[in-house]
């Protein structure tokens, strides 16, 4: 595990994001000066995934699911501890598929995951995530908004001050977007980790979150 993520010593190029729409642009999250890659839609869409989505949105039970356990215990626990819905088996699938690559990837036994249902912004004040490297997928609702370097003030994270440099050039991942976010235990990224939050939420909006990181 150590060796998979040992890095050369941290590069002075300004940290940047790469996106694609093919399963193998998340490889990159591995370059130096990259700390956040975006794969572009890449769960195959269809017709009964969105209806389990949506009617886990609509669910008047709170949809929330925790564990750490290999891709099939994921896929497993969706089906057993979540509501039950029509058609939970392409969600079951869907988080199969994305925790596989995650574990793939970074040479993983298992995986810590969440999946829930938000109705409020958890982490509204830009920051960072203390962790290696983190897996968001938002399956409904509005995405996760980061910063570009350029648009980054870093002595302003962790007190008063606002980091954000221009309101108007917040980035935003879209529903669907599966996003790897390099954090600051990544070796050689220190300094450098990912500056983003949660979304606003209007009132009356859901979300429903994927969340995988190291077990």
């Amino acid at each position: 595990m150590a060796s998979a993520l040992s890095l050369p010593a941290a590069t002075t190029a300004p940290a940047r994001a790469v996106s694609g729409d093919h399963w193998n642009v998340l490889t990159f999250i591995y370059e130096e000066d990259v700390n956040l890659v975006i794969g572009r839609q890449l769960l195959p869409q269809s017709a009964a995934l969105n209806q389990a989505i949506n009617a886990l949105l609509d669910s008047p039970q709170t949809p929330a699911l925790r564990l750490s356990g290999t891709p099939d215990q994921c896929r497993q626990a969706v089906l057993r501890d979540l509501p039950a819905v029509d058609h939970a088996g392409a969600l079951a699938d869907a988080v199969y598929l994305v925790a596989d690559a995650f574990c793939t990837l970074f040479d993983l036994e298992k995986t810590g995951l969440r999946l829930e249902r938000l109705e409020r912004a958890m982490c509204p004040r830009f920051h960072v995530d203390r962790v290696p490297v983190r897996l968001l997928l938002t399956l409904a609702g509005a995405g996760t908004e980061w910063l570009t370097e350029d648009n980054c003030e870093r002595s302003q994270l962790g007190g008063g001050g606002e980091p954000c440099r221009s309101a108007a050039a917040i980035q935003h991942l879209q529903a669907g977007d599966i996003a790897l976010l390099k954090g600051e235990e990544w070796e050689g990224n220190e300094g450098r980790g990912l500056v983003h939050r949660s979304p606003a939420v209007s009132g009356g909006e859901r979300r429903l979150m994927l969340t995988l990181d190291f077990a």
